[in-house]
């Protein structure tokens, strides 16, 4: 074999090294069997690269671009199209895949509440969260904030993973209400299992944000746990009432 020939057929088995892979190590089967939300930073950003170069996968790449940025993605998301191509591999067409999908995510962002919205009920305010909670396989600790006309002004998860102090920080909670102006809250968290029956630690932080509540006088006016489509409100149970904590919690 001619030494030109080795090294042409050593470039094209790196450069097909994402082919030779196991399936569920690549990352768009692993996107369509497993879920996006399973694939890592560089899995997504590989996707949106689609190649890599002769001597990387398009997850080489991704890795490689991440590490420039210190895996900023908030800095990665206002690069210029100049400074996407200063990087060996990355031609037009990456760079405005790439700068697409960050426009996307931040329109994304901004379209996510309705600032009409009114919330009149549970119903309402599971609508709201329902979208967050969908797919999500482990549990998460969401707020939703409300003006004195119970209009939706910002919505956030404060914590995840399990319950745990910072899942259950009342004071993360009272300091983004104090920081919007709220003047109204309704508090949620999922069961992955499905099963909405509240535990004593559900009632137990319910009464303790219902007492915090009181004190800094913004109102608290649901607990929502929710499950696989479906919900449980501690307000539609008459477990609250107007705020305040009912004798049967």
């Amino acid at each position: 074999m001619r030494g030109g020939d080795y090294f042409r057929i050593m470039e094209l088995k790196k450069s097909s090294s994402l082919l030779r892979w196991a399936v569920e190590d690549r990352p768009r089967e692993k996107c369509m069997t497993l879920g996006v939300k399973k694939l890592s930073n560089a899995e997504l950003l590989a996707l949106l690269l689609r190649s890599g170069t002769p001597r990387a996968s398009a997850v080489d790449l991704a890795v490689e671009l991440l590490h420039c940025y210190d895996h900023d993605l908030r800095r990665m998301g206002s690069l210029l199209p100049d400074q996407w191509r200063e990087h060996s591999g990355v031609g037009d067409a990456k760079a405005a895949s790439v700068m697409a999908a960050f426009e996307l995510g931040r329109r994304l962002a901004n379209a996510k509440f309705t600032p009409q919205l009114v919330i009149r009920g549970s119903q309402d305010a599971f609508s709201q969260l329902w979208p967050d909670f969908e797919n999500v396989e482990h549990e998460e600790f969401w707020v939703l904030l409300l003006n004195r006309a119970n209009r939706v002004l910002r919505k956030e998860c404060i914590g995840q993973g399990g319950w745990s102090a910072t899942m259950a920080d009342l004071r993360v909670v009272f300091e983004l209400a104090l920081r919007t102006k709220a003047s109204a809250l309704i508090v949620a968290h999922n069961h992955p299992s499905g099963n909405l029956t509240p535990s004593d630690q559900d009632r137990d932080l319910t009464k303790r944000i219902l007492r915090v509540g009181g004190l800094m006088e913004i109102s608290v006016l649901d607990h929502l746990i929710v499950g696989r489509g479906d919900y449980l409100s501690f307000a539609d149970r008459g477990w609250l009432i107007g705020g305040q904590i009912a004798a049967e919690i």
